[in-house]
C-alpha cells in the first residue's frame, strides 16, 4: 500500500494553520507584537551596524552546547575565547 506522505503532511499543516487562524488569542498576540515593534528602540546590533565607524565590525557566536551535538566547548568562557589569539 503506497501512501502519499507529502499530501498527508500538507493536510495536517493546513488544519494546524486553520486552528491558529481561528484562535483569537494568537491573533491578539500577533497584533500586540506588531504594535510593540512600531515604538520599539532599535536593537543594539542594528545600531552597531548603522554607526559610521572606521573600525571593523564583527558578529560572532560562542556556542558551548548544541541540541544535536551535545557539548561542543565547555572548558572556556566567551571572554577567554575572545582574548585567545588566532
Amino acid at each position: 500500500m503506497s501512501r502519499n506522505f507529502f499530501s498527508e503532511i500538507l493536510a495536517q499543516k493546513r488544519k494546524a494553520v486553520a486552528r491558529m487562524q481561528a484562535d483569537l488569542s494568537a491573533a491578539r498576540f500577533s497584533e500586540g507584537a506588531l504594535e510593540i515593534r512600531k515604538t520599539a528602540v532599535p536593537h543594539r546590533l542594528l545600531q552597531a551596524l548603522t554607526l559610521e565607524s572606521p573600525c571593523l565590525k564583527i558578529i560572532a557566536e560562542f556556542k558551548r552546547r548544541s541540541p544535536s551535538a551535545g557539548i561542543i566547548r565547555d572548558d572556556l568562557s566567551a571572554e577567554e575565547v575572545w582574548m585567545t589569539p588566532c
